[in-house]
């Protein structure tokens, strides 16, 4: 009897004893998961907002509209006109004299993308310092180059926030060398769909002598690449919105948005040389997403611009008034 008396006491004292293992959570996988449930909650945002649906039939005969009004207020006197339209959502587009042309400022959309692409296949990091030096000064647009001395450093965030809020060129040219090149971009074209792209130089500069070929895109290329980022469907959710979020820091509202009321949000990048205004964005009214690309060259600068404002005006208007339908 005391034998078994004695097994009782020895389970029942390594029961009481036996420390119970709660899995703790790492900082890591904390934070992970505070990442994954801040894209599930942005995707619930974009999913819940209320869009006005277009059938295709719907959509081929406002492309039509819009057709008709392009030539009549976007057409220059003279100079060459190339545009793209299309809703973010739209399977229709409408594409006006497509080629490829010099795009100026608009192909920095390209270098954001890839800079991005990189951060998200963690061979980047936002937070990486790179240094500005003799090799990626350029002239023209921008503050750095001129603020800066040689062997200053900068984020890559904040790169990437000058060239796309003030399109500063020696920016562009640091993200150019942080992703290994221009041949970076001219690899992930065919990725993205990117037909009639071609990077072939940086922005130049004291120090920086031109490429082994021009810059060249079309209006549906940056199009057809604005539609996936509205969408999330280049990068997914987070880096989308981390780029639209660039794109809407912009300061040159000029030119699409330049008669926009404010109820019109915008996310743009423009580009301009002489007898050169080109403007690409994704217009977001209170019921729909849109996608516009704008390329005017070889004419006169001021007249470019009214005409890219008188129109955009009108087609906004339009598809506010076939929204209320």
């Amino acid at each position: 009897m005391k034998y078994w008396i004695l097994i009782l006491c020895i389970f029942l004292f390594s029961s009481c004893t036996t420390s119970v293992q709660v899995p703790v959570e790492t900082k890591g996988e904390k934070a992970e998961t505070t990442e994954k449930e801040q894209r599930k909650e942005d995707e619930k945002i974009f999913e819940e907002k209320k869009y006005k649906k277009f059938s295709k039939e719907e959509q081929k005969e406002l492309l039509e509209e819009i057709e008709v009004l392009a030539q009549e207020e976007l057409l220059p006197s003279y100079g060459i006109l190339s545009y793209y339209f299309s809703g973010v959502d739209w399977e229709e587009e409408l594409i006006y004299n497509d080629f490829q042309q010099e795009p100026a400022s608009v192909m920095k959309i390209y270098l954001m993308a890839e800079s991005m692409e990189q951060v998200k296949e963690g061979r980047l990091s936002l937070e990486d310092t790179f240094v500005m030096d003799w090799n990626n000064m350029a002239d023209d647009a921008g503050v750095i180059a001129y603020e800066s001395s040689l062997g200053a450093e900068y984020r890559l965030k904040e790169l990437q926030e000058y060239m796309m809020s003030i399109s500063d060129n020696t920016a562009s040219n640091m993200i150019i060398d942080a992703i290994g090149g221009l041949e970076a971009v001219n690899k992930r074209k065919e990725e993205w769909g990117l037909e009639n792209t071609v990077f072939g130089t940086k922005y130049i500069g004291p120090g920086v002598a031109p490429g082994f070929d021009y810059n060249t895109t079309t209006t549906t290329d940056v199009g057809r690449l604005l539609k996936r980022i509205a969408n999330f469907q280049l990068l997914g959710p987070e880096y989308d919105q981390k780029m639209l979020d660039l794109m809407a820091k912009n300061e040159n509202w000029e030119k699409i948005p330049g008669l926009f009321p404010e109820e019109i949000k915008v996310y743009n990048k423009t580009g301009e040389l002489d007898a050169l205004e080109h403007d690409a964005a994704i217009i977001e009214t209170p019921k729909g997403r849109y996608v516009l690309v704008i390329f005017l060259s070889r004419g006169d600068n001021g007249e470019f611009i009214q005409r890219m404002q008188d129109f955009s005006l009108e087609l906004v208007n339009l598809l506010q008034k076939e929204e209320r339908k």
